[in-house]
């Protein structure tokens, strides 16, 4: 095992990771978000995104394993500000440079249209994969 440099013998060691973000309350929605993530962008995500996406399931993590709460973040945001989100992902920016357009043009009014009001604040869920172990 490598040294971690900082840690001290039977310290803990914690990485973690916000998963998939899913909306409540606006049927649909989620589903065209991870229509977006996985068909339109997906083939533009670098290959270590896998991670990610299992909840590090196949992460090599050389610690004894410490159980971690069910953890998540949440927050209220209107229509724009989720755009704005989703312009964000390295795999929108890859998309864009490639093919030469912004790829939540093609989505932004099928989720408007999810959405209803545009101004109207929903609740957006990320759930947290959290990894600890203990040297």
């Amino acid at each position: 095992m490598r040294r971690c440099v900082g840690l001290r013998p039977s310290g803990v060691i914690a990485v973690w990771t916000y998963g998939r973000n899913y909306l409540d309350g606006v049927p649909g929605a989620t589903a065209i978000i991870e229509d977006f993530h996985d068909r339109l962008v997906g083939p533009f995500w670098p290959s270590f995104r896998e991670h990610v996406d299992n909840g590090y399931v196949a992460l090599p993590f050389p610690f004894k394993r410490i159980d971690a709460p069910t953890l998540a973040m949440e927050t209220h945001w209107s229509l724009q500000r989720l755009l704005g989100y989703l312009g964000t992902r390295s795999a929108t920016y890859r998309y864009e440079s490639a093919v030469g357009h912004d790829p939540r043009e093609l989505i932004a009014g099928e989720l408007a249209a999810a959405w209803g009001d545009p101004t109207m604040a929903r609740r957006v869920v990320w759930p947290l994969t959290v990894l600890a172990g203990r040297v």
